[in-house]
């Protein structure tokens, strides 16, 4: 049921397969209190009763994705997702009601832009329902700025909420989906209380 849950959630974040190149990303460290990240300007500590995905499990989840996104993109948009598309970091409580996942994607698309594509790709699924709000929010995590959308998700009778955190970092689209079950909103702000400015 968790691994569902977190692949479910994992699904949302590996839509979005658009285009290009560029230098300058350098992946995080892991810590003993949790995840850092000089180019993304943050660090984050693991809350109490939450666990972050080793690099192993990472990899694991990005096949996993790969494979959930059955019809909704052709194998040479799964290719270039694997090609370009990073795990960042996966963080879940022990419960398996809240996660939290990033990603980053080379792109050369603006942030705008970007969102409009990421509407268009969630809204469509067959794999899954997202009820997205209208409104795109303007939000800080780490003193850092980001825009915000929310939804409602349906799949395989389950129902969950989600939050989309999405900025421009350098030639890298940095998103941040948080996902979490109705009743459990104490463990999603614990994931946001986690991150720090680097």
């Amino acid at each position: 049921m968790k691994k569902r849950f977190l692949a479910m959630a994992l699904v949302i974040v590996a839509v979005l397969l658009t285009a290009c190149g560029g230098k300058g990303y350098t992946p995080g460290t892991f810590t003993d209190s949790g995840y850092e990240t000089e180019f993304l300007g943050f660090r984050f500590t693991t809350p109490e009763g939450f666990t972050l995905a080793g690099e192993e499990e990472l990899s694991q989840m990005m096949g996993m994705t790969l494979e959930m996104m059955g019809d909704d993109v052709t194998d040479v948009q799964k290719k270039y997702a694997e090609l370009t598309t990073i795990y960042e970091m996966v963080v879940a409580d022990s419960l398996g009601a809240a996660n939290a996942n990033i990603t980053l994607e080379k792109t050369s698309v603006s942030l705008d832009k970007y969102i409009d594509l990421f509407k268009e790709q969630v809204t469509g699924m067959s794999t899954m329902t997202v009820n997205l709000s209208d409104t795109v929010e303007d939000a800080t995590i780490a003193g850092a700025a980001y825009k915000k959308l929310s939804a409602t998700v349906e799949a395989n009778g389950m129902q969950m909420n989600q939050e989309y955190y999405m900025r421009k970092v350098g030639n890298r689209m940095m998103s941040m989906t948080i996902t979490w079950v109705e009743g459990y909103e104490d463990q999603k702000d614990a994931i946001l209380n986690g991150f720090a400015a680097y």
